[in-house]
């Protein structure tokens, strides 16, 4: 009796039976829809059976060499290190130290640059910065992920969060570089910050200028050679005065945050981020912070070891972090950004 059964039900099931198609032959009983729409899917189904559920990247189709595979560690440094850019609205990945501490004397503020190396890369560009130099993304801390960033390393550009914790160090270190002292070199490149939203200019500019003798290539009626020209013999508050007289790299600053890939914050919000460039002058190893007075000296580096040696740098803003995790750090570097 139940062979009979299951010979009839088998004669009377589709040749395309599956577990989707019971259950399209339960609800068609019940008259919610026939199987016509069920044999659609099966037919669509059957169509892509055989297909790669992952298919080519058009890069490998085209005959083109595919990416550097990212490796897994580098992806999950990036998720709680660098900061996204792909969320819209994303405003922790903006630049905003302007409306923290700005200057009293300026009144200028601009919207904040987007922190990000393809944005950053053809704003330096733009103003003169040689094509086979570029932004590259520093993905972690581990010696695996800095290998990743093209050596040599020019310049860090790392834009954290502003905290309690922070302006407290902030303060404590002005008390003991005045208390103190230090041995800051001459060649350092150091401007004070008065324009609101400026950091991400002004740490682009502190991170050219003080690699000014690697670029021999540079043309000399660009941006970048005159604007250092001009201000090469200029005190930090003085340089920040012309800065705000500037036109041109206002324009240049704007352009870049047209260009950026997240919904960009208005002048009127409170964005609190900023960016500082540590960079590698006459054997030393300088935090260039244009809210501060001075250049701050960590000690001792050279330009093979600059992004090494910039890592317990960067250890000491995340621990005063208090759990914000809206960091991003960009290496300076040859080569153009992946």
């Amino acid at each position: 009796m139940f062979s009979e059964k299951l010979t009839e039900s088998r004669r009377n099931k589709p040749s395309f039976w599956s577990r989707e198609s019971q259950n399209d032959a339960r609800r068609a009983k019940s008259g919610k829809f026939s199987f016509p729409v069920n044999a659609e899917r099966e037919r669509r189904r059957r169509r892509f059976r055989g297909r790669s559920k992952k298919p080519r990247r058009r890069r490998e189709r085209a005959g083109a060499p595919p990416k550097p595979e990212v490796p897994r560690q580098a992806v999950e440094a990036r998720v709680f290190f660098v900061a996204p850019r792909s969320v819209r609205p994303r405003p922790s990945t903006y630049d905003g130290s302007g409306d923290v501490a700005m200057a009293p004397s300026s009144s200028k503020k601009w919207l904040p640059l987007e922190s990000n190396p393809e944005v950053i890369a053809s704003f330096a560009h733009t103003l003169g910065l040689p094509a086979d130099v570029g932004f590259h993304d520093i993905f972690g801390f581990d010696p695996d992920l800095l290998a990743m960033v093209p050596q040599p390393v020019h310049a860090v550009l790392l834009l954290f969060p502003i905290t309690d914790a922070s302006e407290r160090a902030r303060a404590e270190e002005a008390e003991a570089i005045a208390r103190d002292g230090q041995t800051v070199s001459d060649g350092v490149y150091f401007t004070r910050q008065t324009i609101g939203n400026a950091c991400g200019t002004i740490g682009v500019l502190h991170a050219v200028g003080n690699n000014l003798h690697q670029y021999e290539g540079m043309r000399s009626d660009c941006y970048f050679s005159e604007f250092f020209a001009r201000t090469k013999n200029m005190d930090p508050d003085e340089r920040a005065a012309y800065l705000e007289s500037d036109d041109g790299i206002e324009s240049a600053h704007a352009g870049a945050v047209a260009a950026g890939e997240t919904a960009c914050p208005t002048t009127d919000d409170e964005v609190n981020l900023h960016f500082v460039a540590l960079v590698h002058v006459d054997g030393g190893l300088y935090e260039l912070d244009g809210r501060k007075g001075t250049p701050v000296r960590h000690g001792t580096t050279s330009a093979a070891t600059l992004l090494q040696d910039a890592v317990p740098v960067i250890k000491k803003f995340v621990d005063r972090a208090e759990g914000n995790v809206n960091f991003n750090a960009i290496a300076m570097a040859p080569g153009s950004a992946w």
